[in-house]
């Protein structure tokens, strides 16, 4: 998760910013995880969502508060051809975005228990 005030990085349990001090409330509305499987454990995902940007570990999760409206979720491993999905956020919808390691497919997908 991010600062909307100052943009640094926080963790899902702090209060408040650490960088600028600004009061946090959690009211995410996007969540981009990625369980933990055995193939393609060791290798971070790279997410961008609008102009954020993080890596995404096996088991990670990342929570992101957005404005309504539609928002592209990229991604892409080793610097390989970048994948999207587009999210719609609607006021008091929480979407979900489940990524999965196929090894047949020979990358990440979307997962189908993803709410987008």
């Amino acid at each position: 998760m991010f600062c909307e005030s100052c943009g640094a990085k926080i963790g899902k349990d702090d209060k408040a910013c650490k960088s600028c001090g600004k009061e946090i409330v959690n009211d995410c509305n996007l969540i981009v995880s990625r369980p933990g499987k055995l193939m393609g454990c060791a290798v971070k995902l790279h997410i961008t969502v609008d102009d954020t940007e993080f890596d995404l570990a096996a088991g990670g999760e990342q929570m992101v508060k957005l404005k309504e409206g539609v928002h592209t979720v990229k991604y892409n491993i080793w610097c390989r051809r970048e994948h999207s999905v587009d999210v719609t956020i609607e006021k008091g919808k929480v979407c979900k975005v489940i990524f999965k390691y196929d090894a047949l497919w020979g990358g990440f997908k979307v997962d189908k228990k993803s709410v987008l």
